[in-house]
């Protein structure tokens, strides 16, 4: 009580807990703004709303049309070699705006899979298989490279009884799916490599040297 300073914090990763419908809840730029303020640092943050707005930009460059787009199942596994997932509908939540900005197609949207946020279910790859997503999106293994990734989670997939029978398996459509907790710059780099990953995305979608010159008070 008395020897606490001031402290900044907003749970805004996700809106789909119970008590969001009474939250001050703000948007990723929102609450970067605000922490700007904070630290008296306007001029950098309107200069990485400048760089934003170019990427948003870039990225609506490099969307296929609705129709010509995977169907994605997006789902929490965490392990090496996982045997059932936290699934995740797509929503509003800064843990999601990658998703949203590329228009994901949500493979889980209309199926009886339950969000993970709202009623901790979960599923395993006999369901998984039933949906038969285009393509699956892991959290969970953002300490792990691509490589990593590939030799641990997917190699252990590839030689399940059950997922290796996945549409997005036997096509090599298994990825990682971004961190939870996302600011400026980490959802710039996960969106671009979604795009790579689901799209097929080969332009930068923001300029990384920019961005390096504004983290350097170079703005």
């Amino acid at each position: 009580e008395e020897n606490v300073g001031p402290f900044f914090g907003n749970s805004i990763f996700s809106t789909g807990y119970g008590w969001h419908e009474d939250y001050e809840y703000y948007s990723l730029y929102e609450a970067f703004e605000k922490l700007s303020q904070a630290f008296q640092e306007g001029e950098r943050y309107e200069a990485m709303v400048e760089v934003h707005g170019e990427f948003q930009s870039n990225v609506e460059g490099v969307l296929p049309s609705e129709g010509e787009r995977p169907a994605v199942a997006v789902a929490w596994s965490g392990v090496e070699e996982p045997e059932e997932f936290s699934p995740y509908i797509i929503g509003e939540g800064t843990s999601f705006k990658h998703l949203r900005e590329l228009g994901v197609d949500d493979a889980f949207a209309d199926t009886d899979v339950r969000d993970f946020h709202s009623n901790r279910s979960s599923v395993d790859y006999e369901t998984l298989l039933e949906v038969d997503p285009d393509a699956l999106l892991l959290r969970g293994h953002e300490h792990q490279t691509a490589e990593e990734f590939q030799n641990t989670v997917v190699s252990f997939m590839e030689n399940h009884d059950v997922a290796s029978d996945l549409t997005a398996v036997q096509n090599g459509d298994v990825y990682r799916g971004g961190p939870l907790y996302q600011g400026p710059i980490t959802n710039m780099v996960v969106t671009e490599r979604v795009a790579e990953d689901l799209y097929g995305a080969e332009e930068d979608l923001y300029d990384a040297g920019r961005v390096a010159d504004i983290v350097n008070g170079e703005f």
